[in-house]
């Protein structure tokens, strides 16, 4: 009988103790979260606006962190998409061409930035006909990601699109593209060959690796038939 009482203080002190070692933990991470918010966002000082340009902007804060004052350059950009899609016989469509800023030509998903007020899905369904000729009837919304957070805020969105259609490409008068088709596996050969190197591009392509090979567990995207 004794036995049995001890064994049941000692169970009921067991979850008792994981209770409060998880209510300990999450008490921890909110406080840790609060005063990383307070120690790394700072006061700030002074605000100024150095450049507003067609694509993006850029702005200098001064402000103050434990007592010290330092600057921080941001440029701030509108955010874009970026759309893996697969045509009729299964090949990912890439758009080749020069990127001004590395002074080098790029193999890249479709991608575009958004305009003012646009809606990302309208933005990726536009930008991958637009590009490819391919209009998107089927189409997912896999995960938002900032691109450099350490001096820009743009924030991409990936898109999926599983069905397509055959149009015809338009693409914008400053943009001089090469439409080139490759399986996955041609595709994931060119990252490791440094072929790809276009980091959002890069990225896509691991999302579908984990897709494709059941490892990625996350919650389905969301699917929108744009038919």
């Amino acid at each position: 009988m004794l036995d049995a009482i001890r064994r049941k203080k000692s169970n009921r002190t067991g979850q008792g103790r994981k209770w409060l070692s998880a209510a300990s933990a999450e008490i921890q991470e909110t406080c840790q979260n609060s005063a990383m918010s307070e120690l790394t966002r700072g006061r700030l000082l002074a605000h100024e606006k150095i450049y507003e340009g067609r694509i993006v902007s850029l702005e200098v804060d001064q402000i103050e962190i434990g007592g010290r004052t330092y600057l921080r350059e941001v440029v701030r950009h509108p955010g874009g998409v970026v759309i893996l899609a697969l045509a009729q016989d299964g090949r990912i469509p890439f758009v080749r061409q020069h990127r001004y800023p590395p002074e080098e030509v790029l193999l890249e998903l479709p991608a575009g930035k958004l305009d003012r007020g646009e809606d990302p899905e309208t933005s990726a369904a536009r930008e991958l006909e637009e590009e490819t000729g391919l209009r998107p009837l089927r189409m997912q919304k896999v995960f938002s990601f900032y691109t450099s957070p350490g001096f820009c805020d743009e924030l991409l969105h990936l898109y999926f699109a599983a069905e397509v259609e055959t149009t015809q490409p338009n693409p914008e008068a400053d943009e001089s593209l090469t439409l080139e088709f490759y399986r996955f596996d041609e595709a994931l050969a060119l990252v490791n060959q440094g072929e790809i190197r276009d980091g959002k591009t890069i990225l896509a392509l691991l999302w579908y690796a984990g897709r494709t090979s059941g490892s990625y567990s996350a919650p389905s995207p969301r699917e929108t038939h744009l038919r």
